[in-house]
């Protein structure tokens, strides 16, 4: 299991300097995840931004 936090657009503004988009991090893990012969289970922040235009990342 692999558990991205502090994903972005979305996540906590709480005085943390984050990258605006950082959403092509997780299409990379996602990416590389499904290349393993093995199941790996991949999550991500549960705070996302689902608005749009940001919808569409997270509903892949």
């Amino acid at each position: 299991m692999i558990k991205l936090d502090y994903v972005t657009p979305g996540s906590p503004d709480s005085g943390v300097d984050l990258l605006k988009d950082n959403s092509g991090i997780v299409a990379c893990y996602h990416n590389a995840i499904t290349q393993q012969k093995r199941q790996i289970r991949l999550d991500i922040s549960w705070k996302l931004s689902r608005d749009e235009p940001f919808y569409t990342i997270w509903s892949m």
